[in-house]
């Protein structure tokens, strides 16, 4: 089963905001999923895990999932960046 709309749609949100909800200071992924969660939380079903509908084998939910593609496109974009392995921050060129 592929994504279903409203993990789509928590992607075009995450996107939309620019990951605006993050602060100039270093934020550990666990917190933005807390972030995510208070922010989105239409959109975030623990329900649905990540290999119910891709190859990865983990149990976790795919909103979660959502949310770290997204920080990787956003730093792409330059609306974030990641300092170390789990941390995230407003981007400062921004």
């Amino acid at each position: 089963m592929p994504r279903r709309q409203q993990e789509k749609d928590l992607h075009v949100a995450l996107m939309t905001s620019q990951f605006d909800f993050l602060g100039n200071e270093e934020t550990q992924l666990q917190d933005i999923y807390q972030i995510v969660q208070a922010e989105y939380g239409q959109y975030c079903d623990d329900e649905f895990k990540c290999n119910q509908c891709c190859r990865s084998v983990a149990p976790s939910p795919e909103w979660k999932h959502v949310v770290r593609t997204a920080s990787e496109l956003a730093k792409k974009k330059g609306y974030v960046q990641r300092n170390r392995f789990g941390y995230w921050q407003r981007s400062l060129v921004l």
